[in-house]
């Protein structure tokens, strides 16, 4: 199932998601799509604003868990955000 607000990110945005999620780092996302670190970061805060992972979980662990297809709604993680 994919959420509505996921149809709501640019192309960019989705780009910087799907490394997200296939393990990269801040930096190697930015590396493989020929970004300045900041930018990736500002993409990202984009993204957590659009998809808003729940409080108390790491926005970066719970939209990775989101693109997966997991049970993010029953997962015991949490992170410092």
């Amino acid at each position: 199932m994919v959420h509505e607000t996921v149809h709501e990110l640019t192309l960019r945005e989705a780009e910087v998601l799907a490394l997200l999620a296939a393990g990269y780092t801040n930096k190697g996302i930015g590396e493989r799509l020929h970004l300045v670190e900041y930018s990736v970061n500002r993409c990202l805060s984009d993204i957590y604003q659009k998809l808003q992972p729940p409080a108390g979980m790491n926005p970066r662990v719970w939209t990775t868990l989101y693109v997966h297809g997991l049970d993010i709604h029953h997962a015991h993680i949490k992170g410092d955000g």
